[in-house]
């Protein structure tokens, strides 16, 4: 009993300890993004000497350094007493008391956006305007689209839709008319290009529209970067006829953001998500903008950067979608097939034979095969591109 006893006394008077460790993350920093216009154009336009009926164009520019993707819009007034019988419009859309979206496209770094102002004197002007004078002012915006839904319930692209803004004058209510388009959901990284490392110069891609031919207003194309680092760089998109004359081009310096994670083949990566193959991967989009472009219904493009020439490039890619179950709007002329070409200062190739082709693949733009590549070769992948009107 005394020996039962003690041993109860024991039990009841002893104290246990749970093995503990912490760790405290150095101080992190938080930086909000920019939406900031520049260079914003005071135009060229000279209207003197109007007559009733006159009409005419002037277009102005403004360009955008911004860190975020914002929409772009223009407004105008016009003030002096031939205002009273002075119409105008921006890019097509009577000009009232909010800003109108230019290209109906969400911006992300560079430029010019342009507003084009149709005008028309009024065919009723009376002689008490002979000698008057009226002058056109154009204001640009810019407002971020990320997080900006008012307006919009249930809109599956509430945040960065094509409409703008829901206090501008907005795009039709479904956004634009998609020509064609292979892009993903942006969230999932599936595989990419990158022209660093193959030596690649120009990747593109022989499509169909879906209503034939078109107006095209801007293109949007999938791209990833690999690395931490952010910058601004330029890209360029081509559009070609199908015997590779050029239609228009638009080159602009795009923001390009930095890699989660510290970017691919991070520590973080390695210690923390092992199993991970896309840690690291930022996945972000880049819009051309084209105005009203007249394209024919069959057409070709090409996506253009040299990552030696600017060292933001380095870890950029262009995303790539499956052929052809990832092709929702139109079609690719030829299954199985892509435009590629090597870079002028490549220093290697592993293009084609390699990634995309095993034919030889040129510093010409040209189409290749994809049927048969090697065994790290990436068929029967396409560029992830959206067409729009």
């Amino acid at each position: 009993m005394v020996g039962v006893g003690a041993i109860a006394a024991l039990v009841i008077g002893a104290t246990f300890a749970l093995f503990s460790s912490q760790a405290t993350t150095p101080g992190q920093t938080f930086a909000a993004g920019t939406v900031n216009l520049y260079n914003a154009s005071t135009g060229t336009c000279t209207a003197g000497n109007l007559e009733p009926g006159d009409t005419g164009t002037c277009d102005f520019t403004v360009r955008y350094n911004g860190s975020l993707p914002a929409y772009i819009g223009a407004e105008g007034t016009a003030s002096g007493q031939l205002a009273n019988v002075l119409s105008f419009t921006i890019n097509g859309t009577p000009q009232g008391s909010t800003p109108v979206l230019i290209g109906n496209s969400v911006a992300s770094g560079g430029g010019p956006y342009t507003a084009a102002v149709d005008y028309t004197l009024s065919s009723s002007a009376d002689n008490s305007y002979q000698g008057q004078s009226a002058t056109v002012t154009v204001t640009f915006y810019a407002e971020q689209c990320s997080n900006n839904l008012a307006g919009y319930p249930g809109n599956a692209n509430e945040g960065c839709s094509y409409q703008g803004p829901a206090s501008w004058t907005q795009a039709p209510a479904n956004g634009p008319s998609v020509l064609y388009n292979s892009t993903l959901d942006p969230t999932a990284y599936t595989g990419s290009l990158s022209y660093e490392a193959t030596g690649a110069g120009e990747l593109g891609n022989e499509i169909n529209l879906a209503p034939g031919a078109a107006t095209l207003n801007n293109v949007v194309v999938g791209m990833a970067n690999f690395n931490a680092t952010t910058g601004t760089a330029p890209i360029t998109l081509t559009i070609y006829n199908t015997s590779l004359q050029v239609i228009a081009t638009d080159t602009q310096s795009f923001v390009i953001p930095a890699a989660p994670d510290d970017g691919a083949g991070s520590s973080y990566c390695s210690t923390y998500e092992p199993g991970n193959v896309y840690c690291g991967i930022g996945n972000f989009n880049i819009t051309f903008n084209f105005g009203s472009l007249a394209v024919p219904g069959t057409l070709i493009y090409g996506i253009s950067y040299d990552p030696k020439a600017n060292s933001t490039l380095d870890g950029v890619n262009v995303q790539l979608s499956t052929e052809p179950t990832d092709v929702s709007v139109g079609a690719d002329t030829y299954p199985g097939y892509v435009f590629v070409a090597l870079a002028a200062d490549a220093t290697g190739n592993d293009v084609g034979p390699g990634e995309v082709t095993n034919q030889s693949v040129t510093t010409t733009f040209a189409q290749v095969s994809t049927a048969l590549v090697d065994a790290h070769g990436m068929a029967p992948y396409i560029p992830a591109v959206e067409f729009n009107s």
